[in-house]
């Protein structure tokens, strides 16, 4: 049920975007000079010189050109395209209309623009300033004020404003005088927009935090414009907020996904240099919450969505030292055993807050890396709309490593970006030491109990113990071993992961690679097949579930108990 201010708030905001759609793109009353750009044109750049002039682009993977005759509104994977109507009459989300608005949005962030602009302020090659003038006189010509795809999202506009602030940063000198006019024109309606749509209820997430650092540069930059002031303040209001009440004491962002962590973290340094202000120490603690996770040399975790975007032209993202001894992250409730350049990560923390639509039915999920190399791996997030099928199942518990009870996922599916009925998690005992750590977490929902407790022998013995408790009777027990390198079956229950890492399972287990559940998206928009250990099988319960893990070419630590399968 929305709430009264809501209503008026969406009513005002419809009111004006209807107003301003009927009266035409806003005047510009003044031209101000190029902003100095916020960091130096970055070299790679030169090495995307000649493909970016043959105006080549890699869609998630995918080569398209953008060539004369590009369609800005379609879908160039799948072949669909949506009308330049009114935006909120487009369906952007209905994949039988419009496609995959992912891969319609991520060309139209023109970050390829700046890569053009940089290359010229360090080669002078005017084709690149001709090449983006001849795609943003087309792209201008299909996307008109308030009309199409383009405009449903107020981060793609955010995204595509500061863009086009970086293109007249770095070359905007070489810009001709008209047409630098009917650019900055319509750079300052991306303001004007801005201002009007934020996502204050509709995705008061990263989508906010976006649009409001967006607002602030444009303020920040082009202090002459009408607006300036108060696209300044209040930016800059939205972000200090967001900081305070989004990340939490351990530096965890509030959508609990590794990748929107940096992504958060990338948009909050960018707000705070152009506001030159020193980081906060929230800042600070997301840097050190993600080098944590990340651990050295760095092995980025795929926990939760990845959406293969990135803001671009960043600054440096701010870096913390990984820590060298294990520690629960609280309150995220991911823990972390380390030893050497052995690590472990437990993901024993909730859902994210609200629809928590950015996190996985991962509860329990343990990821391991030796030495750099990735031995226990999340299957991560392949597509949002492309395809549901494909999203329920690569967010769904089966390609997480952990226990999947009665086929039933941690949570209830709502549709692509929102649960309900999540999982209770808890971490009952957490005992770190020198010689082993020891933790012991439960996931409660849908009338089971799945208690796992993980011990690590260091340094090269890792025991499982999952423990199911639920209504009497038999019940579907899985659990998935997502391996990152190539796996071989030795026995019905021993697997060798790339000579590595050696896996026994307390009862028979099956490998797959592609079918069901053996699948992993390195990248957004793609898959490929991947080994995993599948264990399954109806049981009494309560039941327990063993799994023994040695690192291969280690010392084991002496007495570490046999492996066992049992009903209790």
């Amino acid at each position: 049920m929305r709430s009264a201010s809501e209503l008026m708030f969406r009513l005002r905001q419809e009111a004006a975007n209807l107003w301003r759609y009927a009266t035409g793109l806003p005047a510009l009353p003044s031209l101000p000079p190029p902003p100095a750009p916020w960091r130096p044109p970055a070299a790679i750049a030169l090495d995307l010189h000649e493909d970016l002039l043959q105006s080549r682009f890699r869609l998630f993977g995918s080569p398209i050109t953008l060539g004369p005759g590009f369609q800005w509104r379609r879908d160039p994977l799948n072949g669909r395209e949506t009308p330049a109507v009114y935006f909120r009459r487009v369906p952007y989300l209905d994949f039988a209309q419009a496609g995959d608005h992912k891969n319609v949005w991520e060309p139209n962030r023109h970050q390829h623009w700046v890569q053009l602009a940089e290359a010229f302020a360090h080669t002078g090659d005017r084709r690149c300033l001709d090449e983006i003038a001849r795609q943003w006189t087309g792209w201008f010509a299909q996307n008109p004020w308030l009309g199409g795809i383009n405009w449903t999202s107020a981060l793609e506009v955010a995204f595509r404003a500061i863009s086009w602030t970086a293109v007249d940063a770095f070359a905007g000198a070489g810009l001709g005088a008209d047409f630098r006019a009917a650019f900055l024109r319509a750079l300052h309606a991306h303001g004007v927009y801005l201002e009007n749509n934020l996502s204050v209820y509709f995705s008061p997430n990263t989508h906010l935090l976006g649009e409001a650092v967006a607002l602030h540069l444009l303020g920040a930059l082009y202090p002459s414009w009408p607006r300036a002031a108060r696209w300044r303040s209040l930016g800059a209001a939205i972000v200090d907020r967001h900081l305070a009440e989004k990340v939490r004491a351990d530096g965890s962002y509030f959508e609990l996904s590794s990748y929107y962590q940096g992504y958060a973290l990338d948009f909050f340094a960018l707000h705070y240099h152009l506001r030159g202000e020193a980081l906060p120490d929230l800042v600070v603690r997301m840097a050190q919450f993600l080098a944590a996770i990340e651990g050295a040399p760095p092995v980025p975790p795929r926990l939760g969505d990845d959406d293969g975007g990135a803001l671009y032209p960043a600054l440096p993202r701010p870096r913390a030292a990984a820590p060298s001894v294990s520690r629960l992250l609280d309150p995220s409730g991911l823990v972390l055993m380390v030893d050497g350049h052995t690590r472990l990560l437990v993901d024993a923390g909730p859902f994210a807050e609200g629809s928590a639509g950015h996190s996985h039915s991962d509860c329990l999920s343990l990821l391991l890396s030796h030495e750099g190399e990735e031995l226990l791996v999340d299957a991560d997030t392949f597509t949002y709309v492309g395809d549901l099928r494909w999203r329920e199942a690569f967010r769904g518990s089966a390609f997480h490593n952990t226990v999947r009870i009665a086929g039933r996922d941690q949570a209830e599916s709502a549709g692509p970006f929102r649960w309900r009925n999540k999982a209770d998690v808890a971490v009952t005992q957490w005992l770190p030491g020198a010689a082993e750590d020891r933790l012991t977490a439960e996931c409660r929902y849908g009338g089971f109990v799945h208690r796992r407790t993980v011990v690590f022998e260091k340094p090269a013995s890792i025991v499982v113990s999952d423990e199911i408790e639920g209504p009497p009777g038999e019940h579907l027990l899985e659990l998935f071993w997502h391996c990152g390198l190539t796996t071989t079956a030795r026995s019905e229950s021993v697997f060798e992961t790339g000579g590595r890492l050696r896996i026994e399972t307390s009862v028979a287990a099956e490998l797959q690679e592609g079918g069901e559940f053996g699948w992993r998206s390195t990248g957004f928009g793609t898959k490929r097949p991947a080994p995993v250990i599948v264990a399954a099988g109806r049981f009494q319960l309560p039941y327990r579930l063993i799994t023994r893990m040695s690192l291969l070419g280690m010392r084991e630590a002496p007495g570490a108990p046999a492996i066992i399968g049992e009903s209790r």
